[in-house]
């Protein structure tokens, strides 16, 4: 299994246990890291839902870094599609 396959397969995985316990901070994380996945894997619409969840859920529990990380993620992607 190739290391983006798996890395998928764990981060479908551990959001929804993250939700199911509510921990929100590594369920802004998880999302986050999603984000990269798609955007490693050129599918930019993907990764911006997933940074536009993070930043929610980074915002709802006031987390700098999650917020901060998604927005400087967003304007990259944002200015790829201009």
């Amino acid at each position: 299994m190739s290391a983006v396959k798996l890395c998928r397969r764990r981060q479908f995985t551990e959001t929804p246990f993250a939700r199911e316990i509510g921990d929100r901070c590594d369920e802004g994380i998880w999302l986050g890291n999603l984000g990269i996945i798609y955007r490693d894997l050129g599918q930019v619409e993907k990764a911006i839902k997933y940074y536009e969840d993070a930043l929610v859920v980074g915002e709802e529990i006031r987390d700098p870094k999650v917020i901060r990380f998604c927005e400087k993620n967003l304007e990259s992607l944002k200015n790829l599609e201009n």
